[in-house]
């Protein structure tokens, strides 16, 4: 069964995560991880070639102090190159490279472990302020060096580097003894064979920082694992919450639309367990069993609702068969006779387990009331045919008669009481006429003339007419007529003979002392004018109260019984209702209902 797809509420909020969302959320965390990571990494080499720096110009000045040492003491290469493998016995030293004022290697030190000192760009470090160059190189195989070089300053005097010129202070010192002038002249000799120093290359071992980036890159993995987990977990939860919603919500759809179908069912629906209580029952179920819309019947037995007329509702599962369409008689709650056709049938799971029973019904009460309308049509069609026929073959005799009573009421002398008798013959016969007349207006009734007329001022008439009689029973009357209630389209003469008979009626069964009360209202949502008309008489007896608009049908003994039957036959032809409620002995209200535009019938 397929379901229509519902307009979305602007209002509502969307429930479901976007898939789009989700891969931005997952992007933006790596990316956060990498950018993170990176960052710790370029804080870490920065710090880590600050300190090697630092360490780097500390071990370079204690290789010139050590150098102005041996220049003092008169060193020779071999002494530098002694005091420059003493300083790689440090574990972070790579390699150390001296280099004399005549660009020769005067001492060097070079670790397996690392790559050959880079070559020197002397031109670049003279020109540089500081004098110091720094480096990182980087090795697949070896390890990462961080290289330092500096020039170093000359001072100028003989163990620095400059030539050594003999002078006239030096030729004096020779002339004193012969054994000073030979010790001055084997430390001139040294002095002049060694170089001064002029650019120290140091390379130290980032191993510190080789350790801290494998160790950033495991910190980093790590997280990225507990991240995918958490993430995995967090993406399960998100589709798991999505389908959920998914599900509750095309449920809550399915039950909805379930629900209004339901309820939208011009037949009431009611579902019973197993034990023959109510589970279910729909709005039209509701209605027509005459209960409140919101009365909680869930849980009761269906027999405390209503029981149908020699048939048991609970008892539909041993049937063995459906119930379809039929017609039964039911006592509501409220003991009134309700006619409905029922359908019942049993309710079972995919298992085919029994589950309850369903039933299904209509009222036909309108359907019954229609069929006795129809009967009812068709019996006065009947009778007023017959009515039509008799009335001509007994008018033309009765016409005769009458002339003849009167032709022998002028010409013959007649005594006093005979003179009574002709008198009553004549009016009986008018009588009859009357009643003829009567036959003939229900046989053939005329079509009414509309034109607009105001409701008030025909029941104001009425009451007019009948004012003598009311007068003389000393009956009190009630006419209560709005202002507000409009000029409607009638025959005014046809309905004055409605509302007339309805008071005559009124007036007649009302003993001394009784009331009247005449209403008119406006319904503005059905379209109608409703005049009431009610008596506190002796009231119509239940089993005669569906009979008062059959022609002949009288409860007094001088009634004709075609005054009502006349009066629904107007009423209708001005394609409106009339009703009737009585009880015996309290009193009869009939209710007259008009279209306020014709047309079309009500």
């Amino acid at each position: 069964m397929k379901f229509p797809d519902f307009p979305r509420n602007p209002h509502e909020k969307r429930q479901y995560f976007p898939f789009v969302a989700l891969l931005a959320a997952v992007s933006t965390v790596v990316l956060l991880l990498v950018v993170y990571t990176s960052n710790n990494l370029r804080i870490a080499r920065q710090r880590q070639e600050d300190s090697l720096l630092q360490e780097g110009l500390t071990l370079i000045r204690a290789i010139e102090a050590g150098d102005r040492t041996g220049m003092r003491m008169r060193w020779d290469t071999n002494n530098l190159q002694v005091l420059v493998e003493e300083f790689a016995k440090t574990p972070k030293v790579a390699y150390i490279r001296v280099i004399g004022v005549h660009e020769s290697v005067l001492a060097l030190y070079h670790d397996a472990e690392t790559n050959q000192p880079s070559d020197i760009d002397t031109a670049w470090l003279e020109s540089n302020e500081f004098k110091i160059a720094t480096a990182t190189h980087s090795s697949e195989q070896q390890v990462d060096v961080f290289e330092i070089t500096t020039r170093v300053v000359s001072r100028g005097n003989p163990g620095m580097g400059m030539p050594f010129h003999e002078t006239d202070e030096s030729r004096q010192e020779q002339s004193q003894g012969s054994m000073g002038r030979g010790m001055m002249r084997r430390m001139l000799e040294n002095s002049a064979a060694f170089e001064a120093i002029a650019i120290i290359q140091l390379g130290l071992k980032m191993t510190e920082l080789q350790a801290m980036r494998q160790r950033d890159v495991r910190s980093a993995i790590l997280m990225f694992v507990v991240l995918s987990v958490v993430g995995s977990a967090a993406l399960y939860a998100i589709v798991f919450t999505q389908n959920y919603h998914a599900v509750n919500q095309a449920f809550r759809t399915i039950k909805s639309y379930t629900q209004h179908v339901v309820d939208s069912m011009a037949n009431g629906l009611i579902s019973l367990d197993t034990g023959g209580n109510i589970v279910t029952m729909n709005r039209q179920a509701h209605h027509i069993l005459g209960l409140p819309e919101h009365d909680a019947v869930e849980g009761k037995a269906v027999g405390d609702i209503f029981v149908c007329e020699g048939f048991e509702l609970a008892n539909v599962p041993a049937l063995g068969t459906p119930l379809v369409e039929r017609e039964v008689r039911c006592l509501r709650a409220n003991h009134a006779i309700l006619p409905l056709s029922l359908s019942a049938s049993v309710l079972t799971d995919d298992a085919g387990r029994h589950l309850g029973t369903v039933l299904l019904f209509r009222d036909l009460s309108e359907v019954k009331a229609l069929e006795e309308q129809v009967k009812r049509t068709e019996r006065l069609a009947s009778v007023g045919r017959l009515a039509a026929g008799v009335a001509h073959e007994i008018r033309n005799p009765l016409g005769a008669l009458k002339g003849f009573l009167q032709y022998f009421q002028r010409k013959l002398e007649l005594s006093e009481q005979d003179m009574m008798y002709v008198s009553v013959m004549v009016a009986e016969v008018d009588r009859l006429n009357s009643v003829i007349s009567n036959l003939l207006e229900f046989a053939h009734p005329k079509e009414p003339v509309l034109e607009p007329c105001s409701p008030a001022a025909l029941l104001k008439h009425v009451l007019t007419l009948v004012e003598g009689d009311v007068q003389a029973r000393q009956i009190e009357v009630t006419c209560t007529l709005p202002d507000d209630v409009p000029e409607i389209p009638m025959d005014r003469e046809q309905l004055t003979q409605v509302v007339l008979n309805m008071a005559l009626n009124a007036v007649q069964a009302i003993e001394a002392g009784g009331h009247i009360r005449i209403e008119a209202d406006v319904h503005a949502e059905a379209k109608q004018l409703e005049i009431i008309i009610a008596d506190t008489g002796k009231g119509i007896a239940a089993e005669d109260v569906a009979r008062v608009f059959d022609p002949f049908f009288t409860t007094r003994k001088q009634g004709t019984g075609l005054g009502l039957a006349i009066a629904h036959s107007i009423v209708e032809q001005h394609h409106g209702e009339i009703s009737v409620e009585s009880t015996e002995g309290e009193g009869t209200t009939f209710f007259i209902r008009l279209p306020l535009q014709q047309g079309r019938r009500r």
